[in-house]
């Protein structure tokens, strides 16, 4: 398991533009939901790698979205209504109960008919 200090995804900058060019000219392509987490995996590794970010004392389990640190202009919604951002530094390793408190505080998926 790698050591707290090297939750690089905590303390990362910079940013990546939702679409970018591509060669021979050919039309920018937006990156979805699952491209952006393809991203962080491939930036930071597997998130079972890192402890908890939040300190709990587990092991991380999957990489969150940090809800509150992503300029808005990176602040995306899925097509099922996830938020989630194309940088990875705006993701961070959490155990499974740490990310459910997580996205309670933050729920970004519209109601199904049944709870509507």
């Amino acid at each position: 398991m790698r050591k707290a200090s090297e939750l690089g995804p905590a303390d990362s900058g910079g940013g990546a533009p939702v679409e970018y060019a591509r060669p021979g000219g050919t039309p920018p392509r937006v990156v979805g939901y699952g491209g952006a987490h393809g991203r962080v995996r491939r930036r930071f590794g597997k998130a079972s790698d890192y402890p908890c970010a939040r300190r709990c004392g587990a092991r991380a389990q999957a990489w969150a979205y940090r809800h509150l640190v992503a300029p808005v202009e990176r602040r995306q919604a899925s097509r099922e209504g996830y938020a989630y951002s194309t940088d990875p530094g705006d993701y961070m390793a959490l155990c499974r109960r740490c990310h459910a408190e997580l996205d309670a505080k933050f729920p970004s998926r519209p109601p199904s008919p049944a709870e509507s």
